[in-house]
């Protein structure tokens, strides 16, 4: 978990007067700290969220995330600050900045169907064609959460094709990372995935979960230029299929578990034999509190 705080309005609002016929909106803000185990440490994530739904059945929004500063990062002053956190200008030498834009549509007579995609840019430079081919992250997804009359299945289908830039910085070499981990998407840059979720509620306290995932991740090496990036080396790849099964189980009101299992198939060149397959395994227990302030 990332020590942060984050600012965001408790629920949509409209705007006033005339306005208000925009429909509704919501704002966020996050600052956060990445903790020790970086090049520069104790570097911060900062940013905002901003959503706009003009109808019950549209929803789009915008995402700025800026990681600067840091134990012997970059100096910055108050100017180049507020310059990184709210423009959107190639920027290698004093941050790591990323946005991403965000649509997602809803569907009534499908029992609420929603779609919904994503595209995100790493370091946006001038040249917009490398931006959208090389550099730029996208998914596309869909939910159901009605699979049957009853609405005890759910199911959720998503692509995502990362960028080779994804990830990656010539001066923040650590990316989007906390404590050495990925944060966002886990399976790196220059790599695509199909990930397939079903949910069925088998009774009121007892939730079963199953998903299938097929990921093919490049192992290439680049060279980050200041307004381009370019293959080094083309070497093999990894194909990898996943499959997870789950359990969760409600106790009462405040506690939760979870039992999870999976294994993990291998394929690539430079994979042995040992490593072909992988077993996984999950228990967890959730405790919920009771705020002091909420009435009972």
């Amino acid at each position: 978990p990332l020590d942060h705080t984050l600012l965001r309005s408790e629920r949509p609002f409209r705007l006033p007067g005339v306005l208000k016929k925009l429909g509704h909106f919501k704002l966020s803000f996050l600052a956060a700290n990445l903790g020790p185990e970086r090049e520069f440490p104790y570097a911060w994530l900062v940013g905002y969220r901003f959503s706009h739904l003009p109808n019950p059945y549209f929803e789009w929004g915008m995402s700025h995330l800026t990681i600067l500063g840091g134990e012997n990062a970059p100096a910055l002053n108050a100017g180049r600050f507020f310059t990184e956190l709210f423009t959107f200008q190639d920027s290698e030498k004093y941050a790591d900045p990323s946005f991403s834009f965000d649509f997602k549509a809803r569907v009534p007579q499908l029992r609420n169907l929603e779609l919904y995609t994503e595209i995100h840019f790493e370091d946006m430079g001038p040249d917009w064609g490398a931006s959208f081919s090389k550099n730029a992250s996208y998914l596309f997804g869909v939910y159901a959460p009605r699979i049957n009359q009853s609405g005890t299945w759910d199911g959720r289908l998503e692509v995502t094709k990362t960028g080779a830039r994804y990830g990656r910085h010539q001066v923040f070499s650590d990316g989007m990372t906390l404590n050495q981990k990925m944060l966002g998407a886990a399976m790196g840059p220059d790599a695509w995935s199909l990930r397939l979720e079903f949910f069925h509620d088998l009774n009121p306290k007892n939730l079963f979960e199953f998903s299938f995932q097929y990921l093919h991740q490049s192992q290439n090496k680049y060279f980050l230029g200041e307004d381009s990036i370019q293959t080094v080396s083309h070497l093999s790849h990894q194909d990898r299929f996943i499959y997870q099964w789950g359990l969760r189980h409600d106790f009462n009101p405040k506690l939760t578990g979870v039992v999870r299992l999976g294994m993990e198939q291998v394929y690539g060149k430079e994979v042995s034999t040992q490593e072909k397959w992988n077993w996984m395994g999950e228990f967890g227990l959730t405790y919920y509190f009771s705020p002091q302030w909420v009435k009972k």
